[in-house]
């Protein structure tokens, strides 16, 4: 499993595990070791915003919430230190706020980005599991699906996260969502010779055609590089993880028309 990991200094956590409100929003400055009220709604605004901040909004703030700010400072063009200070509060509070229920926040998942494709919106969730991240709400996923076979809703999760599909086209089927993107005149070609990244990948294997589905992500080493929903965990159940697609007998991409 590829776990995304920080970098650089953290500051210290203090005793009581919270810190005062900033004069600015109202909301306490929040870094790695806080845990509350305050960081759940951090964390439900995090998700809101695209980025995954892991364990749903459980109001710990651990290793990967920290992940998630900063890659939401870093979109920002905000200082990247990890820590929810005022500028970052600012942004985050400026494109959601709260519902007034105690109850836990449900989203349709982040706003379409300009210039995003879906692997790039895959890339932000690499290393979660699906028992993570489907009840999250951090992407538009239906949560009935068993945790083994979630490869296209994942993928349509990210199709609909990227602005390229609608939720009507959605499936969480893979032949399913091969027909639709067929009918929204998406283009279609056997191998991953002319794959572009954000592309969607339909793989057969040994148990059938139209098997599995991932997103094209590039190449390293010359080598394809998929990124998707794949049975990595002990349990059979799947993850999110990059896959060469070694194993599979025929790719058929699919390309969202200019």
């Amino acid at each position: 499993m590829r776990v995304v990991r920080s970098s650089g200094s953290i500051p210290a956590a203090s005793a009581s595990g919270s810190s005062a409100p900033t004069a600015a929003t109202g909301h306490p400055t929040l870094y790695q070791g806080t845990q509350g009220p305050a960081v759940s709604e951090m964390q439900r605004a995090l998700a809101q915003a695209g980025f995954n901040p892991g364990g749903g909004a459980d109001g710990v703030f651990g290793p990967q919430t920290r992940n998630a700010v900063m890659a939401f400072q870093r979109a920002n063009g905000l200082a990247v230190d990890g820590v929810c200070g005022p500028q970052t509060w600012g942004a985050l509070t400026s494109s959601f706020q709260p519902a007034p229920s105690a109850g836990p926040v449900l989203n349709p998942g982040p706003a379409p980005a300009s210039g995003m494709n879906a692997a790039d919106v895959a890339r932000r969730f690499l290393g979660e599991s699906e028992a993570q991240l489907q009840p999250s709400g951090a992407l538009d996923m239906d949560r009935w699906v068993p945790r083994n076979v979630d490869c296209a809703n994942f993928v349509s999760g990210c199709l609909e996260a990227a602005g390229q599909i609608t939720h009507a086209q959605r499936s969480d089927g893979v032949s399913q969502l091969a027909s639709n993107l067929r009918s929204a005149g998406w283009q279609q070609s056997e191998g991953l010779l002319n794959a572009r990244p954000g592309d969607v990948v339909c793989i057969d294997g040994p148990e059938g055609n139209y098997q599995h589905v991932e997103i094209f992500a590039g190449t390293v080493n010359g080598q394809p590089q998929l990124i998707g929903s794949n049975n990595v965990n002990a349990d059979g159940t799947q993850s999110i993880t990059y896959d060469t697609g070694r194993w599979a007998s025929r790719f058929h991409v699919f390309h969202k028309p200019e």
